[in-house]
């Protein structure tokens, strides 16, 4: 009966740890640096429809360096600076994400999003003169 219990619970073990190490597979690495970002709080969230879900969070270091690591799901994400109104977007890619890009809290000019500058993806890199592009229009 105990030799029994033993399995099961290795069963349950070898089956979480599978999981985790499936899902660490296929992570995609989300970094950068935020001037002026020193240890602050960063959001991202991920875009389905008209839903937005949490899906991870972390804190800058002393010189505003950040990383995320996150599934292979969704499309479309945005990373919130804090509790302020600065955010930026970014799309899936088949490749890690780096980035940086500058906080200055303002209440009318979003300059995380204003300022971004691509270092790695190819996807984000189109997405962000996608941007500029429409935004010489407005």
């Amino acid at each position: 009966m105990l030799d029994m219990k033993i399995i099961n619970s290795l069963k349950a073990i070898s089956i979480a740890l599978l999981s985790i190490l499936i899902n660490n597979i296929n992570a995609q690495n989300i970094s950068g640096n935020i001037k002026n970002a020193d240890k602050m709080p960063l959001y991202l969230f991920s875009y389905y429809g008209n839903e937005q879900t949490l899906i991870d969070s972390t804190i800058t270091d002393e010189k505003g360096n950040f990383n995320f690591k996150m599934p292979d799901s969704g499309i479309q994400y945005e990373v919130r600076l804090g509790q302020s109104s600065q955010f930026f977007y970014i799309l899936k890619d088949d490749e890690d994400i780096k980035l940086q890009t500058v906080y200055n809290p303002h209440f009318m000019w979003n300059y995380a999003e204003d300022s971004m500058k691509i270092i790695k993806s190819k996807e984000n890199k189109e997405f962000y003169k996608f941007l500029k592009y429409q935004r010489s229009w407005m």
